[in-house]
């Protein structure tokens, strides 16, 4: 999920490349997930040695929780 929040800030770099410091609070990274025509993530189950697919409601809980722990 680091990827999809870096993603936003990438999204905001590009966007406002004048500015030194880019802040956005998580709900704007959810609501980009949510405007996405087609998301879903691919993750590795390692006791079935195959993938599970997820949904953009799961990708955006997931974006929560990093996002929790990465303000700790």
């Amino acid at each position: 999920m680091d990827e999809v929040i870096k993603m936003y800030e990438e999204y905001l770099k590009n966007k406002y490349p004048h500015k030194e410091r880019i802040e956005f609070d998580v709900n704007e990274v959810l609501e980009m997930v949510y405007n996405l025509p087609d998301c879903a993530a691919l993750v590795f189950d390692a006791k079935t040695a195959s993938y599970i697919p997820h949904d953009k409601s799961w990708i955006q809980k997931q974006v929560v929780v990093r996002a929790q722990s990465r303000a700790r």
